[in-house]
């Protein structure tokens, strides 16, 4: 057992700590606020499960938030590029390596996002004695707001695209046939 604790990286820690402050902990204070008597009933691995069917659903919504806001669109372009060009054996092993980045960076800014809304929500909760229908609106507050500056930093993206390209159009000497 200490023998494979040993041989776990800080960056597997770290995945594991994003994960667990993402998933399992928000659901266990959740049932904790709202039915304490139901928490000290619960064996671990009931609890964990439960915790996590509360979470999940958020963590998915997130998950689609950060697949909008990571930078995956240059890694699509790159992807595209190397199929037109049929580039060699290293490059396409370095593509799917950035690739896998890219969906662990947004996997990790999910349960962060995650993690934020649900103990923001229920820290108002808690301060405000809210129900748990309040609760629920305070997490579609959080989400709608995700949403929101998610969507504001995406119409900010292609705008700068836009202009990046028109600027790259307008400076590229006109071929003469």
């Amino acid at each position: 057992m200490i023998s494979e604790l040993k041989g776990v990286t800080i960056r597997q820690s770290f995945i594991f700590l994003f994960v667990f402050l993402g998933s399992v902990s928000p659901g266990a204070l959740i049932i904790f606020h709202f039915d304490r008597d139901l928490f000290i009933d619960l064996d671990s691995i009931k609890l964990i499960i439960l915790s996590l069917a509360i979470t999940l659903p958020v963590v998915l919504l997130n998950l689609f938030v950060a697949s909008v806001h990571s930078d995956s669109y240059d890694l699509k372009d790159k992807m595209n590029d190397i199929n037109k060009q049929k580039a060699d054996e290293d490059e396409e092993t370095d593509l799917k390596q950035e690739r896998d980045q890219v969906q662990l960076v947004q996997l990790i800014v999910s349960f962060w996002l995650s993690a934020v809304i649900l103990y923001f929500s229920l820290g108002l909760a808690c301060w405000s004695g809210a129900s748990v229908k309040q609760f629920l609106i305070y997490v579609v507050g959080g989400q709608g707001l995700a949403y929101l500056m998610t969507f504001g930093a995406y119409l900010s993206s292609m705008r700068k695209r836009k202009k990046i390209a028109s600027l790259e159009g307008n400076s590229l000497p006109k071929m003469e046939e």
